[in-house]
């Protein structure tokens, strides 16, 4: 009889505690809603039939091959001067290869992607900057 009085009170107790803490609780969805994308910028300075510096871009997804669709602006500036500037409608996550016209050597230039998705995709914008100096020849 006590064992079973015992019983009762630890039940009406737990339950109790659950109905206090709200039950168990879920765990958080693991899908976060949303996929970060990187934004690589590389000069190559002996690129192409010029052998000219060529500016590289690519917009990736880390670790995944998918390939994000958006806008991607390149804009190319000379102490804060634009000497080039080119926008890609509908990029597909392609590496973009293109000379910028007439570079000045020994001069500090700074190359910047942007990468915009396009409007309701899952894909996150990202920006990079890539300070460079074309070498003499």
């Amino acid at each position: 009889m006590k064992k079973l009085a015992l019983t009762a009170v630890v039940s009406l107790v737990a339950s109790l505690c659950l109905a206090v803490s709200g039950g168990t609780t879920a765990s958080a969805d693991p899908y976060v809603g949303y996929v970060p994308t990187n934004c690589r910028v590389k000069v190559d300075h002996n690129g192409g039939k010029n052998k000219a510096p060529r500016i590289l871009t690519l917009v990736e997804v880390p670790s995944s091959r998918a390939h994000p669709t958006g806008t991607v602006d390149i804009v190319v500036k000379r102490q804060g001067e634009v000497i080039f500037s080119k926008t890609f409608a509908n990029s597909t996550g392609k590496t973009l290869k293109f000379f910028a016209p007439k570079w000045a050597r020994a001069r500090k230039y700074t190359a910047k992607l942007t990468f915009t998705p396009l409007e309701g995709s899952v894909y996150i914008g990202c920006e990079r900057r890539e300070s460079f100096t074309p070498k003499k020849k």
